[in-house]
C-alpha cells in the first residue's frame, strides 16, 4: 500500500531503491532520490520547523504496527469518539444553531459553528481568516476563474463544494450536510487520536485515501497531506514551500513521473 511504503521509508530514516519506492505509488514513479540542496535565495524555515514538518518523525508506538492495526482499530476507536461527550455536543451545537442560519454571515459570526464545519473538513487552523473564507464559501466552484479554484488548497474546495453556499444557505441547513459533518468530523477526531499516540499515523490515512487520485504535482501541492508526504519520500527540502506554486510543479515533475 502506498501509505504503508511511505511510512516505512520515514520510520527508517532513508530512502528506498527507485523501484521499491515505485511499487508503492499506483500512478507516478520516482525518477530520483537524492537530496536537492535548498536554493541560496529561499529563506531557511526554523531547524524545529523543518524537522517535525519534513521527516514527520515517528514516536510513541510505531506508527507502522498501528497502521497494519487499522482494519481492527477503526470501528473500536470511531465507536469512541462517536460517544465522546465533546463530540456529542458539538454536533448537538451545529444542529441547533444551523436552524438560525440565514446567510453565510451568520455562520461565520458564529465561532463555534463554524469551527465545527472547518474541523470537519480540516480546516480549523484556518478559523481566523474570516474574510477569506467568506470569498471562497460564495465563490462557484464551477466557474473555473473562481477563487475557490485558485485557492490552491483541496479543503477549501470540498468544503464549497458540499456547501453551495453561493447558491445560499439551504445546503448549509440540510440533514445532508449535518449527516456529512458528523462523519467527517468522526473520522478527522479517529485520525487525530491516533496520531496523538503514534505521530504519522493521520499523514498515512490520508495518503492511503487520496494518493490514487494524483495526476499531476497539483493534486499533491494542492493538498497540505500529500505535500508534506511527497517531500520527505523524495529528499526535496520543505523550503520549496516558499516557491511559486508553477516553480514548486516543475520541481516535483523532475522527480516523479506522473505518467506511469
Amino acid at each position: 500500500m502506498v501509505s504503508r511504503c511511505i511510512i516505512e521509508q520515514l520510520e527508517t530514516h532513508s530512502f528506498a531503491p527507485t523501484g521499491e519506492i515505485q511499487a508503492c505509488l499506483p500512478n507516478i514513479s520516482i525518477r530520483s532520490r537524492t537530496m536537492d540542496p535548498v536554493p541560496p535565495d529561499l529563506p531557511q524555515a526554523p531547524l524545529a520547523q523543518r524537522q517535525d514538518n519534513h521527516t514527520m518523525a515517528l514516536t510513541g508506538i510505531s506508527a507502522l504496527a498501528v497502521y497494519k492495526g487499522l482494519d481492527r482499530l477503526e470501528p473500536i476507536r470511531k465507536e469512541l469518539v462517536a460517544r465522546d461527550p465533546s463530540f456529542k455536543n458539538d454536533i448537538a451545537n451545529f444542529k441547533t444553531r444551523v436552524k438560525e442560519v440565514e446567510d453565510v454571515d451568520d455562520l461565520l459570526d458564529d465561532y463555534r459553528l463554524l469551527g465545527t464545519v472547518l474541523e470537519a473538513y480540516g480546516l480549523e487552523s484556518e478559523i481566523n481568516k474570516r474574510g477569506f473564507i467568506k470569498e471562497i464559501l460564495i465563490s462557484d466552484p464551477t466557474d473555473p476563474e473562481s477563487l475557490v479554484n485558485r485557492a490552491n488548497d483541496n479543503r477549501y474546495r470540498d468544503l464549497a463544494v458540499d456547501l453551495r453556499a453561493y447558491a445560499g444557505v439551504n445546503t448549509l441547513k440540510s440533514s445532508d450536510f449535518a449527516a456529512k459533518v458528523e462523519s467527517r468530523l468522526t473520522q478527522i477526531r479517529f485520525e487525530k487520536s491516533l496520531d496523538a499516540e503514534s505521530p504519522g499515523i493521520r499523514q498515512a490515512i490520508r495518503f492511503q485515501q487520496e494518493a490514487a487520485n494524483i495526476k499531476s504535482p497539483f493534486d499533491i501541492l494542492g493538498n497540505p497531506i500529500l505535500r508534506d508526504v511527497a517531500l520527505g519520500a523524495t529528499g526535496l527540502p520543505l523550503e520549496i514551500v516558499y516557491q511559486t506554486v508553477e516553480a514548486q510543479g516543475r520541481t516535483l515533475e523532475k522527480r516523479l513521473d506522473f505518467e506511469k
